[in-house]
């Protein structure tokens, strides 16, 4: 796993890389994910998910401050 943190215009940047064996697309809506998404959403945050079937994933969340 790899994990950057950094501040970048006014955004504090989380970015969450593995090496895994990737998400399919039926599995990015699970019950941990919406979780994320909705603790985002009240703080104006944003999460995106990049994945292969047979890649890592890469997470990447943007917080204003």
């Amino acid at each position: 796993v790899d994990i950057q943190l950094m501040e970048n215009g006014g955004k504090l940047m989380l970015i969450v890389e593995d090496d895994g064996i990737g998400m399919s697309e039926d599995k990015q809506d699970g019950i941990g994910l919406s979780n994320i998404q909705s603790r985002l959403t009240t703080i104006d945050g944003k999460v995106n998910y990049e994945s292969g079937n047979t890649s890592g994933t890469v997470a990447t969340i943007v917080i204003p401050l």
